[in-house]
């Protein structure tokens, strides 16, 4: 479940923010007090359900209140037919917070229904009634009584469905007010569950026990104790009679102790599953002769613990489900620690979502151009520009204000490479040697990031545009997959690319395969990492135009192999594909390049080169 938009009204600096589209991978930037935070905090004050008096908006009026409304993305779920997903297709919860109280007040869900009143708000119907049962005969459907394990869910995917299947009637969008009781009904009777937050303020202490992390040490638990169910539950069993004994001897203790004829009811409870109390993390160095609690050193340590935090969480296949809410995470942290930090975050956000605000030049600059949100001031209220109706001027924007430069380009190059990412440009420099015989920095090659979709690629490549550099040859390299997969972000990417090219008489080049890891040699693969439970032969049936990951999942999957091992070695091939190509041999690459498609790229930059020098 992933948060696709979020409206606001009377938060902090937000008088009305309707539908903002966020991402996987939401970046948030601008100048200082333009209200970047304040989404974060929007976000978490929806979750944890309180606010505090700041968070009121200072222009409201005495009658109104403070609203979020987020609207959840439930895309692999069938849930077309459960009555809970607004117009648009999604699970949209609206909470309201009262100034008086600063307590959550209200709660509302929105449904695409019919507009036969009889047949609207179906999880409101008493199902002990037996009023959906009546609604499922009064339209003559098949029964789905209790009896034969039919859930309240099943009743009202059958009413809803048959409205759709006739096509009969108009469908309108309804708010209804909700309780937190029913909520948790409806969720768990669809098996879905609400994301859990990991929040990370700009100022906050950060000691290593601090409570911001006790739920994701509570999930732990539940991680590791995944299969010995059944151990626990006896164990649990036994605490439990050991303490209703142990009560009993109290409370027969007190009435004794009373003297007099009274009735005591006691209880005591100890739950296996909430059986996490602190954690503790403490440091010495050779300079030291003692531990120091980690809460007790330096910011740049406590950021580094978090860092070493969310690396555990996704190692540990702990990462389903958790919207993670992170300011300034660049804070005290040296630039290589802050590229270390971009890509557990960018991990992160393949299964959950990540959400921080920056004044980062690396981090803004790596982000995506479809995951930057630009906040600015207008008349003292916050605006928030995304890529939608974001104009190119304001890339240029974020980049000045961040600082964020373009790649200089060496006058003396014979010819450029523009690519998307550092490991594409190990890729571009091991595969050509050993294809070619070739250096590039020999042929006066140079290998360059602007392929990509981050700030920092439009940043080089309009600076190549604005320096009329029309006296360089030039190509870009795009993964295959930016034409094989069919998406809206690829697509876009390709478009800009291929019209950069044909303005500037540049050579746009497609990789063969759906992205430079299909290129990893198996023999090579298996040498790396011998753990991996498959072969080469296994490798060598690969479809190299569809993701190498995802058929290491699935080839795993038919050994039937333990699910925790596939997330421990599905992304082998991306997290090693460098040692990979810096090891792969001629051989080797000319096997990886079958058809020949990558020398003979390589072979024509070689003769452009050639040419340029012959004629000077």
């Amino acid at each position: 479940m992933k948060i696709k938009k979020i409206s606001i009204k009377n938060f902090r600096g937000i008088k009305s923010l309707e539908n903002l589209e966020l991402s996987d991978f939401t970046t948030i930037v601008g100048k200082n007090d333009a209200g970047k935070s304040t989404i974060i905090y929007a976000i978490n004050a929806f979750f944890e359900e309180k606010v505090i008096p700041d968070d009121f908006n200072y222009d409201m009026g005495s009658n109104e209140k403070i609203e979020i409304k987020i609207s959840f993305a439930l895309d692999e779920l069938d849930l077309k037919s459960s009555a809970i997903l607004d117009k648009d297709g999604y699970f949209s919860l609206k909470k309201v917070f009262s100034k008086d109280t600063c307590k959550l007040t209200s709660m509302f869900y929105f449904v695409y229904e019919t507009s036969q009143t009889e047949f609207q708000n179906l999880w409101a119907k008493d199902d002990n009634k037996g009023e959906l049962d009546n609604l499922i005969k009064n339209l003559s459907l098949e029964s789905r009584p209790k009896n034969s394990g039919y859930k309240k869910a099943d009743r009202i995917k059958s009413i809803y469905s048959s409205f759709e299947s006739a096509n009969g009637g108009t469908f309108i969008e309804n708010e209804y007010p909700i309780n937190s009781s029913d909520l948790k009904s409806i969720t768990s009777s669809l098996e879905i569950d609400l994301p859990t937050i990991f929040y990370v303020s700009a100022d906050q202490g950060l000691d290593s026990n601090d409570k911001n992390y006790s739920p994701h040490y509570k999930t732990l638990f539940k991680l590791f104790t995944k299969g010995i169910e059944n151990e626990l539950n006896k164990i649990q069993k036994h605490f439990d009679d050991s303490i209703e004994d142990f009560s009993e001897k109290i409370k027969n203790n007190l009435v004794a102790k009373l003297n007099k004829n009274v009735e005591i009811n006691s209880r005591i409870i100890f739950d296996i599953n909430k059986a996490y109390s602190e954690s503790i993390f403490e440091i010495k160095d050779e300079q030291e002769n003692k531990f120091i609690p980690i809460g007790m050193k330096g910011a740049g340590i406590k950021r580094l613990f978090v860092i070493s935090l969310l690396e555990a969480i996704n190692e540990t296949g702990n990462n389903e489900n958790i919207v993670y809410l992170i300011e300034e995470p660049e804070t005290y942290l040296h630039p290589s620690a802050q590229e270390e930090l971009f890509n557990v975050l960018k991990e992160l956000s393949v299964k959950s979502q990540v959400f921080v605000t920056t004044h980062s030049p690396f981090i803004a600059g790596k982000t995506s151009m479809q995951s930057i949100v630009l906040a600015r001031k207008d008349n003292l209220n916050p605006k928030y520009i995304t890529k939608k109706d974001m104009e190119y001027e304001l890339y240029n924007e974020i980049a000045d204000d961040l600082g964020i430069k373009p790649y200089i380009l060496d006058k003396n190059a014979d010819y450029i490479i523009f690519v998307e990412g550092s490991s594409d440009k190990v890729f571009i420099e091991s595969s050509f040697e050993k294809l070619t015989g070739q250096k590039l920095s020999n042929m006066s090659i140079f290998v360059i990031f602007g392929g990509g979709d981050s700030i920092a690629s439009f940043i080089t490549l309009e600076y190549f545009k604005k320096t009329n550099s029309s006296h360089f040859d030039f190509s870009v390299v795009l993964d295959g997959d930016k034409i094989i997969v069919d998406n809206k972000s690829n697509r876009k990417i390709f478009e800009a690319v291929n019209k950069f090219c044909q303005d500037y008489s540049g050579h746009l080049e497609i990789l063969e395969k759906y992205n430079i890891e299909n290129y990893c040699h198996p023999k090579i693969i298996c040498e790396i990492s011998s753990k991996l439970p498959f072969s080469k032969d296994d490798l060598n049936k690969f479809d190299h135009k569809k993701s190498m990951a995802s058929q290491i999942v699935n080839l795993l999957e038919k050994k039937s192999i333990d699910q925790e091992i596939i997330k421990n070695v599905k992304n082998v091939v991306k997290n090693n594909n460098i040692a990979i190509f810096e090891k792969m041999t001629e051989q080797e690459w000319s096997e990886m390049d079958k058809n020949g498609k990558l020398k003979e790229f390589y072979t024509g930059i070689i003769d452009i080169i050639k040419s340029h020098r012959s004629t000077q």
